[in-house]
This record gives C-alpha cells, structure tokens and sequence, in this order.
C-alpha cells in the first residue's frame, strides 16, 4: 500500500478541513511528521486506518465513536484517502459523519463510499472492504503497514498460537491446512470401499466353473431346436399348400357377388357421365361473362351513390368559400392600418427602458457613495499589516544570521558521535582483552592444580605411556606360562592307567610330569596387571584434561590476537578520524561547548519558527485584506461601467422615438407606461391573429374545394365507362345464347347446379376400372382351378399339426434363448466382479496413502511447520538490522516452542527470553522485526515499492541508538524502500530530508505545516 493524499475535517482536534500530499513525501523516501505532544500526530495514522477499516484504535463502537471523534467545534467529519494498493492500482476511501442540529450528542455515520480510478475518473465501487483491496485484515495492517503509538511490540509479544495465526492469514498459510480436505477424501474412499464390498456380495454365485457348466446345457438345447425346426419346416410346407388353395376358393366367390352388384349400377353412371359432359360445355362458354355482368350491375350501383355524395358536398363548400372570402375582404382593412399602431407601441418599450436606466443610476451612484468609503478604510488597514510584516521580516533576518547552518550541526554532531562510538570500541576491546587473559591464567592454574606442567607434558606422556604398555605385555605374557603350566598339572593329575590321555590318547602313563603350584604367580601378575592399567587411566585423564585446556587457551589466544588487532586497527581509525575534524566554528577536544551551540541553535530555531508562523498568519491576513480590497476595487469600477452603460441606453431609447414626444412622459412611472404598452399589444395581436385566422381558413376551404371537384369529375367520368362496359358485354353473351339456341334462364338453371367437376369424374373412372380389373379377375381365377379338388377336412388337419410343431419349435427357441440370456449375464457379471475387484484393490492402496497424510496434516501439524518455516526466514531478515544496531552482540531465533529468544554472544552465544531485554533493546529488536515483517508481506504481494508508518516516541533511545536506528531507516531508502516515521524527537527532525509539522492552534485547531 502507498499513501497518495489523505484529506481531514472535523476529526480529533482537525477543525478546519486539511490536505496531506503524500506524493514528495514518499518520493524522498523517507520522511517525518513532527510535533509537540497532544498537537495531532497520531491522528493521521488513525484517519488512515479509519478511512480503510472503518475502525478506530482508540475507541470501538460502544464507546460512542462518532461522537468522540469529531472535533466538538465541528458539525462534519470528513476523511478521503487516495493510496495504490500493491497492483498499482489507484483507489479513494471516503467516510462522513454528521452531527444532528437538534441534538448535539447525536453524531452518525451518513455515508462510506470506496473509488477506483479507472479510464481518468473516480468509479464508486459495490464494496468498502479494504481486506479485499490491500489482502490485509485490521490487526494486520497495524502489524505490518502502520504501527499505532503503543503497540510498537505487539507482534514479538504475541503468544505462539497468536502468532502462528498472524502468519497463516498474513502470508495465506491457509493453503496448507489440508487436514479437512484429507478427512473428506478419506470419506469418500471407505464409502466407495463400503459400496464396491456390497456389490462383490452380489458376485458371490459368479464363477467360471458355473458359466462352462450353463454353456454345456445351452449346446444340448441348440442341437434339440435344430431337431424341431426341422419338423416344423416340412408341416409348414404342406399346410401353407392347403391355405393358398383355400383362399383362391373363397377369393373366387366373393369376387362373383361383387361382380353382380357393380352390373346393376353400370347404367346409373352412364347417365351421370353425359349430364357432366353437358354442365361442363356450358361452364365453359357462359359461366365467366354472366359474372362479369353480375359484378358490372353492382359496381355501377355503387358508382351512382358516390356520385350523388361528391355532388352533395360540392355543392356545400362552394357556399363556404364564397362567405369566406367576403368576411376576409371586411377584415384586411383593419391589419393594413397596424403599422402606426405598431410603431407607437414600439415607442412605448423605448420610453419604459429609458425610466428604468434613470431609476437604475440613482441606485448605482449611492452604491459608490458607500463602497469608496469601504475601500479606503480598508487600504488604511493593509497598508499597518504590511508595516508590521516588514517589522517582523527584519526580526527574522537578523535571527536568521546568528544560527548556526543545520547541516554543519548535523555533520559535527555526527563526527563527536563517531568518535565516541570509536572510543567506545576501543575500552570494549580492551575490556575483552583483559577477559581473555584473565581466562588464561584460570586455565593455567587449573593445570597446575592438577599435577601437570604444561612445557613437556606430551613427552613425559608418551614416556610413560610406553613405559606401562610395555610392562603390560610383558607381565601378559609371564601370565600366560603361568596358565599353561597350571592346565598341565590339572591333566597330569586326572591321568590313570588304562584311561585315554586327552592329549595323546595313550592308554599308557610311564613318565607323568611333576609341576609345582603357580596360582600364587598368577594373583601376583593378575594384581600388578590391574595396577598397570590404572596408572594407564590416569595418564589418560590428564592428556586429555591438558588437550582441552591447551585448546581451549589457543582459541582464547586467537581471539586475543584479533582483539588486538582490532585495537590497532581502532587506534587508526581514532587517528584518522581526528584529521576529519575541518571546521573552524568548533574545536575538537571540546564537546561540551558544541552541544552548548547546537542548544542556543534550537533555542534561536524556535524563536525563527514563532516569527516565521506570525508571519504566515500576518501574510496571510494582508492577502485576505488586500483580496478584500481588490474585490470592492472591481466592485466600484463594474458599478461605474453599469452606470454609463445606462446612462448610454437612457440617451438611444430617448433617440428611436419615433410617434411620441419624450417629454410628455419624463414624469411617468414606469408601471402606468408598461400597462398602455400592453393594451396597445393586446389589440395589435387580436387584429394580427383574427386576420391570419380567417385567411388560413379562406385557404384550407379553396384547396377542399378544388380536391371535391376533381372527385366529382373523376367518379362521373368513371360511371360512363362502367355503363359502357355493361353494355357491349350483355351484347356479346346475347350472341352466344343464339349459337347455342338456349335461353339465359336455362344456363343459369344449369350452372346452379355447381357440379365438382373433378370429383365426378373421377368417381366415374374408379367405377369403370373397378369393374374391367373384376371381371378380368375372374376370369384368371376360374381358368387356374380348373381340375383343382379342395377338401376342408384335410386343410384343418394339416393346420392342427402345423401349430403344434410351431409350438413346439417355439419353446425350445424360447428355452435356448433363456439358457443364452443367463450364460451372457453370468459372463457379464464376470466381468465386472473382475473390475470391482481390481477397484476395491487401487481404492485400499488410495486408503492407506490417505492415512499417511492425514497423519500428516492433523492438528494443522503442516501449518505449524511452514509457520515456523516463515517466522526462521523473518528472524533471519531481521537479525541482518538487528546485528548492526546491536553491534553484533544480540541475534534473534525462534525455539521448538515457536517462541522468539535471544542469543547473547557476550555470553559464550547463549540463548535467554526477549524479556530480559532493556527497553532500548527491545525497541531494537522491535523495528528489525516489524521492519523485516512488513518486507516480507509487501514481497509477497509483489508489490514495486514498499511502506512502511511507524508511530514511535524513540524515547528509549540514547544519542548513539537514535544514530543507529536513522542510519537504518536511510539504509530502507536505499533499498527502495520508503518509511515514514511520527516523533516528538527533535533531533531525528534536523536528520530527515522532509517532513511535516503539526502545531495545535488554541482556536483553529490542529494545523499541518
């Protein structure tokens, strides 16, 4: 997230509307916002995150918000805030509050909207959830974005389940929170598990013994079906025989009884035929002309009566416009006569308009009275401001020359401060340098105290060493004699005769050894043995006690060599920083009196602020003021140009009189003049509008009665050509009633009859083909059964056995079919008892895995490993600032508890609780990890260019760690990064390249400078 501008009103002690461009502000990269306690500070960083979140860290909804928040001399709080999320996207974020005028106390939220800056304009969006926009809860943008005054600490204090929280919603740990998806899985594959065991249950009769037994009963019913279809074959033959026979019989017969009856109706549609031919001829010839008749007749009796309509209305409108005409003659005398009348009128406006300028000067001149006086009180009173500015501007310049140039403070500041930190060094070094040796000589007298002198131990150690393992091996060997020796005597005293020998196997003993008692020998050796190896031991222990010591006071030699080294090196350094010492103003070996300047400086700085505050209100009053003037200024010069433009339209109204004399109306007011205007107008436009009326009228009627004449004409000349018509073709079918010798009644009588001339015909071509085809049927029918014998007896007989072999076959094939249908569903069933069983066996293999990995994710076991992942990479970020702040004695690790500790390498690197840290440590340790925190958030976001708001006192800071923690923050800015810091700390001011300051004014409020 990047501030863009932020505008306040009405909110905590803001009572005038303020504007904040953030824009110079993070193009420095880092800068300030500077003021006095309770001046305002604060409030900024709490307009952000209210505008955002729409919460407030100091108060929550129950502690009456709205009203607590906005300034008591303020009836709105306004907040807008413009930022780029870490898209680059532009966004604004509004929020109001109003006070209700009836009720002070009652302070409400009116509106939120939410903006995006999209194609050069502000888009309200659907939403006011920054979460969405900036992917940052409240907390968390508190955490990581801006830090509240107080809770500076708050992520290094927080608990380690908190903390692991903060992280799995911060960097979205959520992703790895798999142990629901698993268990879901894992439910999912025990129900199928479950579904496939009670399918297989289903199987439990499929096998392939019970598929080869069924094929075998299926082969024996195939050979039996081919058996009766056999049979079947030769019955159908013989009986399909008989049918074909039979049913020629029968056709035979019915045909004949047909044929009978289509003889008696032969003559009927003989009849009808020459009846359709006669009605068909006269169609022909006479049906089309006596319907034009007909339509001509009807057409001509229409005409008649459209004709007698025109004449009607003819006749009516020719009176109309010869009335017309007369009463426009009447009124055309009067409009010729208007254009006297008109210009009277005329006069009468110019008459009104010259009263009015008159009336119109008199007020402009006692307006120019009154504003000349205005304007020369208040020259008066801008000419005393800009004396007293002058006054002021005098008094700062001459303050201004006895200040010492902030730059050349903040360098000599830095070289004290850098030679202290080098001197400092220095009496640490020595110090380590002491420790060392002082451990030395513990280590020495450690040596002495146990007997070993350290110039030739390791030769005295390897004198003796030799010395004992020699005797070892001798006194092992004597031993061993000794054994042998007492082994024989126990085999000689166990020999008899006549018993085997052990060692031999002789039965015969002549010469039986004679060995005197070694076990005293043996004790003696076994004894010294022991001793041996005890002086062995020790010998041991001290070697070993001596390796460590001597290693031990050669890494502590080491370390001394460095120190001292360092202490040479820091020598140089002392020397080399003293010849940078260049300025004149001060002198090197006295300190005291540089910071004795540097106070007067603050002490002048204020006095230039003060001065330079009354000069921007008196500047500001004097622009107010002269403004002012400037305005009456215009004013008067605008009323003087209204003056002698009236004075103008006073003398041309007066000029275009034309019919009435001026002075007979001087005197006149303006209403009595503007009310005979209007009577006058009045009858101007009754005579205007009467005459356009009646000639309009005149107009409309000439042009109807011209159109009514031309319909007459038209609809007379068009009858004559309809009785014409009418005539020559009664004359036409008149002659083909004489060519025919028939009268016109009896044509009609004939066409009434309105035959379907297609449907009789054809019904008389069905006739007659149905009767040929049936007489030619029989005859082929006869000539085939000539000399044929049917006998019903026998065709029953061979029907009765043709159905009981077509039973017969039909159950077999039925029977087969069975047996088949069951032998494919086995087989299917087969099949798919192999499939279930390959499933169920991936599905047992899928179980197991699943138990592995919730196994694995339980208990968010996961989370918490990338957790603390995430939080060792961020202790490593921030240990890179923390080691330099610390001067690399302090680093930051977290334990197996996911707990933060601290290693103190002044202490051999051991570790201890943050608690024990001071507050200037735990302020340390507090910025490089919220700083390493919010680096970390904003790469995750992949955003270009990092911020980061801190609102901290550093009040637990001394000169040196102030230093070390600017030196950090410029250090951000040259890793493009960009902070922003809230401090009433003046010296952290003069070493920030830009910033801002708040002043509470007692009347107008907090004022941002």
């Amino acid at each position: 997230m990047l501030p863009l501008r932020l505008t306040i009103e009405g909110l905590y002690s803001y009572q005038e509307r303020q504007t904040i461009d953030f824009t110079e502000l993070t193009e420095a990269g880092l800068f300030g916002v500077f003021g006095q306690v309770g001046s305002g500070k604060s409030s900024i960083l709490e307009a952000i995150t209210y505008a955002l979140y729409g919460e407030s860290e100091r108060l929550n909804a129950r502690d009456k918000r709205a009203y607590n928040m906005m300034n008591l001399k303020s009836n709105r709080s306004y907040l807008e805030f413009d930022f780029e999320n870490h898209q680059g996207k532009k966004f604004r974020a509004t929020r109001e509050f109003k006070r209700n005028s009836k009720n002070f106390n009652d302070v409400k939220p009116t509106q939120s909207v939410f903006y995006e800056w999209e194609n050069e304009e502000w888009k309200p969006l659907d939403h006011t959830q920054a979460e969405k926009i900036l992917d940052l809860t409240y907390q968390n943008f508190k955490r990581t974005i801006i830090i509240p005054q107080g809770q500076f600490k708050e992520f290094l204090e927080l608990g380690a389940k908190d903390r692991t929280e903060m992280m799995k919603e911060i960097f979205q740990l959520h992703r790895f929170d798999l142990q629901n998806k698993v268990a879901h899985l894992s439910k999912s594959n025990q129900s199928l598990l479950d579904i496939l065991k009670g399918k297989l249950l289903g199987f439990e009769e499929v096998s392939e013994e019970k598929i080869s037994q069924l094929e075998d009963e299926g082969k024996g019913l195939e050979e039996l079906m081919t058996e009766h279809q056999q049979h079947f074959i030769q019955q159908q033959n013989i009986y399909n025989h008989l049918k074909n026979t039979k049913g020629d019989f029968d056709s035979l017969s019915q045909k004949k009884e047909k044929y009978a009856k289509l003889n008696q109706e032969e003559e009927k549609y003989k009849l009808k035929e020459k009846k359709l031919e006669q009605y068909e001829q006269y169609y022909q010839l006479f049906s089309e002309k006596i319907k034009l008749v007909k339509d001509l007749k009807i057409d001509i009796t229409s005409k008649k009566e459209e004709c007698d309509k025109h004449r009607d209305t003819y006749d009516d409108l020719s009176k109309k416009v010869r009335d017309s005409k007369q009463q426009l003659e009447e009124w055309k005398a009067q409009f010729d006569a208007l254009k006297d009348r008109q210009e009277e009128e005329q006069d009468l406006h110019h008459i009104i308009k010259t009263l009015e300028a008159k009336k119109e000067i008199e007020k402009l001149e006692k307006r120019i009275e009154n504003g000349n006086s205005i304007i020369n009180t208040t020259r008066e009173k801008c000419d005393n401001i800009k004396t007293e500015i002058e006054g002021k501007e005098k008094e700062l310049h001459k303050i201004s020359g006895e200040k010492l140039d902030a730059t050349l403070l903040i360098s000599v500041e830095k070289w004290f401060s850098d030679r202290k930190n080098l001197q400092n060094n220095q009496k640490q070094i020595q110090f380590n340098i002491l420790e060392i040796e002082k451990e030395i000589s513990q280590y020495q007298e450690k040596l002495k105290t146990s007997g070993i002198a350290s110039e030739n131990f390791e030769e005295a150690y390897a004198n003796a060493e030799k010395t004992i393992r020699k005797q070892q091996d001798e006194q092992r060997v004597e031993k061993g004699k000794l054994e042998v020796q007492q082994q024989i005597a126990r085999y000689a005293d166990a020999l008899h005769d006549g018993e085997n020998c052990p060692l031999c196997g002789s039965k015969e003993h002549p010469h039986i050894i004679e060995i005197d008692d070694v076990s005293e020998g043996i004790s003696q050796l076994e004894v010294s043995l022991k001793k041996l190896d005890s002086e062995l031991k020790d010998w041991n222990t001290r070697r070993d006690l001596f390796r460590e010591i001597q290693q031990a006071i050669a890494l502590k030699n080491g370390r001394k060599t460095k120190e001292e080294e360092a202490m040479a090196l820091g020598e140089k350094q002392l020397d080399q920083h003293q010849l940078l010492f260049i300025w004149k103003e001060f002198k090197a070996d006295q300190e005291e009196e540089f910071y004795l300047r540097k106070e007067q400086t603050l002490v002048l700085e204020k006095k230039i602020n003060l001065l330079s505050e009354e000069l921007v209100k008196l500047r500001k009053n004097y622009e107010d003021t002269f403004s002012f003037l400037s305005k009456y200024e215009k004013g008067i010069n605008d009323l003087n140009l209204s003056k002698a433009k009236k004075e103008g339209e006073a003398q041309q109204g007066k000029e275009h009189l034309k019919r009435i004399i001026w002075e007979d109306y001087q005197n006149s007011e303006v209403d009595e003049v503007r009310q005979k205007a209007m009577k006058l107008q009045e009858f101007i436009q009754s005579v205007e509008s009467q005459y356009q009326k009646i000639k309009e009228e005149n107009d409309v009627l000439s042009q109807h009665f011209s159109k009514q004449k031309g319909l007459l004409e038209a609809s007379e000349q068009h009858l004559k050509d309809l009785e014409a018509k009418l005539q020559k073709l009664q004359g036409e079918l008149q002659g083909l009633l004489e060519q025919q010798n028939i009268s016109l009644e009896s044509v009609e009588n004939i066409l009434s009859e309105n035959m379907n001339v297609s449907k009789e015909r054809n019904e008389i071509q069905e006739f007659n083909i149905e009767y040929k085809t049936l007489k030619n049927s029989i005859q082929e029918l006869e000539d085939k059964l000539k000399g044929v014998e049917y006998s019903e007896e026998k065709y029953l007989a061979a029907q009765q056995k043709y159905k009981e072999q077509e039973e017969l076959l039909a159950n077999s094939r039925k029977e087969l079919l069975r047996k088949q249908d069951e032998i494919n569903r086995l087989k299917k069933s087969y099949e798919e008892k192999k499939e279930v069983l390959k499933e169920q066996e991936t599905l047992e293999k899928r179980g197991e895995n699943l138990k592995i990995l919730n196994n694995l994710f339980k208990a968010q076991g996961f989370v918490q490993y990338v957790s603390t992942i995430y939080l060792r990479q961020l202790c490593d970020h921030a240990n890179q600032r923390f080691h330099r702040m610390t001067r690399n004695q302090l680093s930051l690790q977290i334990n197996e508890n996911n707990d933060f500790e601290i290693i103190d390498y002044l202490n051999e690197g051991k570790s201890r609780s943050v608690k024990t840290l001071s507050g200037g440590q735990a302020f340390q340790v507090s910025l490089s990890l919220a700083l390493a925190l919010a680096e970390s958030v904003q790469a995750h976001a992949r955003s270009e260019k990092n911020f980061f708001f801190i609102d901290e006192g550093f009040g637990t800071q001394d000169i040196d760690s102030v230093n070390l923690v600017f030196e950090t923050l410029l250090n951000l800015q040259k890793e493009n990064r960009i902070v922003g810091i809230i401090s009433h700390v003046e010296e952290l001011k003069e070493k920030i390249p830009m910033s801002l300051s708040i002043v509470k004014d007692e009347v107008r409020g907090s004022i941002i400078h």
